[in-house]
């Protein structure tokens, strides 16, 4: 069965709010111009305006129409989570690689302080509703998170299973970003061309027990920017 005609109009209409076509405050066509511009009934035009309503694109405002509201944004540049930082947004995870022992990678954009042992690794891809948003890869030391790999991350979250299950807090964070091009496996992943530009975020949590976390994120920043939070 095809795709609903109402969801071809909210994914293009959603395509040109992020392509900046209807900024900020501006006003989205009626429902009657957007039935007679793409040959559907208006009850359909008004499924699509509604759906953008519900994921809080637009506001609707009486005797004005659909107000484009600010894009989404996450605090992923933060010392917080993104299942924390995301807020109401639904986060879920694909775990690409469950935490294991393994060497460390040494093509992050810090030198690593944890010594020469073996570290603790993981994998994961990380969606906002439908839409992949970030590939995950963190390492750390094994030696401070003793059964780490034999447990599930409390509600998702691996800073609330450092926090709840071995009492570790984060006090900080460094990052380097940089743009890059998207390679076969991010291609695969997030459903884009290869070569489509991609953000690279490298991040060094500091704890409050004194060692330190080593995260890379792999951002597409079409659905969802990347903003700096506290």
């Amino acid at each position: 069965m095809g795709e609903a005609v109402y969801i071809s109009l909210y994914k293009q209409l959603k395509q040109d709010i992020f392509s900046g076509k209807y900024a900020e405050g501006a006003l989205l066509p009626s429902e009657n111009a957007l039935a007679s511009q793409h040959s559907i009934t208006r009850a359909t035009a008004r499924q699509a305006l509604d759906t953008l309503l519900k994921e809080g694109y637009i506001i609707k405002h009486k005797g004005k129409g659909s107000i484009v509201t600010r894009r989404r944004s996450l605090g992923i540049l933060s010392i917080k989570g993104l299942t924390e930082v995301a807020g109401n947004k639904k986060v879920t995870s694909e775990m690409l690689q469950p935490p294991h022992y393994a060497e460390w990678y040494d093509n992050f954009s810090f030198a690593i302080d944890e010594g020469k042992s073996h570290c603790i690794r993981f994998k994961r891809l990380r969606s906002i509703g439908q839409y992949p948003v970030m590939l995950e890869v963190t390492q750390f030391s094994g030696e401070h998170t003793k059964g780490i790999i034999d447990m599930p991350f409390v509600n998702g979250s691996f800073f609330e299973t450092l926090n709840k299950n071995f009492h570790i807090g984060i006090s900080g964070a460094h990052q380097n970003v940089k743009a890059i091009a998207a390679d076969a496996e991010l291609s695969e992943r997030f459903g884009i061309s290869k070569g489509t530009p991609m953000l690279r975020i490298d991040i060094k949590f500091k704890t409050d027990k004194g060692f330190c976390l080593y995260s890379r994120l792999i951002c597409d920043t079409r659905y969802y920017e990347v903003e700096s939070t506290t």
